[in-house]
């Protein structure tokens, strides 16, 4: 039995927003230069983030501001989204973030959305 993706993607949708997921490859190493090229991509998606809260902070704690961001498993024009990867970025309403881990939540083999944590 399949696992209904609607209810999901409908959470995400409508209380989410469109969202531009950078992906970045690393190209061949140019010795002339000392630098690889980098190749962009965008994919346009709906995409819900969330701030992560630390629960237990000491006076010497450290916090590193950090994102959940939730992908539909789709883009916008309804054509499947590549997997984000992690170096990927996410821009959502001008601030771009990096991705730091990505967990696919599958039914089966089927996709049914990305989990993503993202840092910045």
């Amino acid at each position: 039995m399949a696992f209904n993706t609607a209810p999901i993607n409908y959470f995400i949708k409508h209380h989410g927003s469109v969202v531009t997921v950078r992906s970045r490859t690393t190209g061949s190493y140019n010795s002339a230069t000392g630098v690889a090229s980098t190749t962009y991509t965008d994919y346009s998606a709906y995409g819900y983030s969330s701030t992560t809260v630390p629960s237990e902070l000491t006076a010497n704690s450290v916090v590193k501001n950090s994102k959940t961001v939730l992908l539909t498993n789709y883009q916008t024009n309804g054509v499947a989204l590549p997997a984000p990867k992690v170096n990927d970025q996410i821009i959502i309403g001008g601030n771009t973030v990096n991705v730091v881990h990505v967990h696919v939540v599958k039914s089966n083999t089927t996709v049914i959305y990305y989990a993503l944590k993202t840092d910045g």
